[in-house]
């Protein structure tokens, strides 16, 4: 079971529910999109199909690299790929990316701040992307202290990826956290859906790779268009 602390907010004392935030990565803790368009590129170079740019692939990320991929590819070209084309299409993007994952990457304004503050409220949260595992692991290495994480977890070969309820159940309920019981941040539809599809409350920033018109369009209504915002939002819930 999950301990945390009675703390005090506006002369009142809260404890409810909530036992963890569960954060989205890319367009929520950090900004990835440059590191991912070249990547893309890469590949996409590599099949003399011409390159996306970061707006472009803005729009194509939220369900794992290889469908972005995928989205990139059928933007640019008309050409059919079979299977083998496009695997070895994605092990080109994917070694490129293993290699430069930090060339353009950082956190938002304000997010090391946030995860610093409910460090010392004592409010577990940790890390669910679609972005493989080991370069998920490896990034926020990279930016953050790892004793900041309840958990890190990317992409794994034969689990589901978000909004898959059953991969949720798979991560937060060993580690006491049952449905309704967590707050899921993210920047998109998909993590919108994945708190939805856990029976929990869904923060959405409007800052990361989603247009706030697209969001709204998906029915996300209550949105953050800054970490400020979203800091207020989860104390709320708190």
């Amino acid at each position: 079971m999950i301990e945390r602390a009675l703390f005090k907010r506006s002369g009142s004392i809260y404890l409810d529910d909530v036992k963890a935030i569960v954060f989205d990565l890319d367009g929520t803790l950090l900004n990835t999109i440059g590191d991912i368009t070249k990547s893309i590129n890469y590949a996409l170079k590599c099949y003399d199909i011409s390159p996306c740019s970061e707006e472009e692939v803005k729009s194509f990320v939220g369900n794992g690299l290889k469908m972005a991929l995928s989205r990139a590819i059928s933007s640019k070209t008309d050409k059919h790929f079979d299977e083998n084309d496009q695997n070895l299409m994605y092990e080109l993007m994917e070694n490129y990316y293993h290699r430069h994952p930090l060339e353009c990457t950082k956190p938002y304004d304000g997010i090391p701040e946030l995860l610093s503050s409910l460090e010392k409220i004592n409010i577990p949260f940790g890390v669910l992307s679609n972005k493989d595992d080991d370069l998920a692991n490896s990034i926020i290495r990279h930016f953050f202290p790892m004793n900041f994480f309840l958990f890190v977890r990317g992409k794994r070969k034969g689990i589901d990826l978000k909004p898959s309820r059953r991969l949720t159940e798979s991560l937060l309920l060993p580690l006491g956290i049952g449905e309704g019981e967590a707050v899921f941040v993210g920047d998109s539809e998909v993590d919108y859906e994945t708190g939805r599809n856990y029976s929990s409350p869904a923060l959405i920033v409007s800052y990361g790779f989603r247009k706030e018109k697209d969001l709204r369009s998906h029915g996300i209504e209550d949105l953050s268009a800054n970490v400020h915002e979203l800091r207020d939002k989860i104390l709320k819930l708190l």
